[in-house]
């Protein structure tokens, strides 16, 4: 009988949240879209700035074989006869 109760008691609880909600679902909608907006602009701004940080590191790459090339040839060595 306690355990009727209860469960009675819950689902009233769920219902009066329910009609809640609903009146309010506008709100919620808009408050999802702007989450959404925000989540999107935070995403674009992560992908921008892994494009950024790769040309940084293709130019950082690139320099460093350049300055190996030009350290080779004051060596007086060619750079495809070097060991290894």
């Amino acid at each position: 009988m306690i355990q009727r109760r209860r469960s009675e008691s819950d689902l009233a609880d769920a219902e009066r949240a329910a009609g809640e909600a609903g009146t309010d679902l506008g709100a919620r909608i808009a408050s999802l879209e702007r989450r959404f907006e925000h989540l999107e602009s935070q995403l674009e701004a992560l992908q921008d700035s892994i494009h950024r940080e790769g040309v940084r590191h293709k130019r950082e790459i690139q320099g460093l074989k350049t300055g190996f090339v030009q350290r080779l040839r004051s060596l007086g060595a060619k750079p495809d006869e070097r060991e290894g």
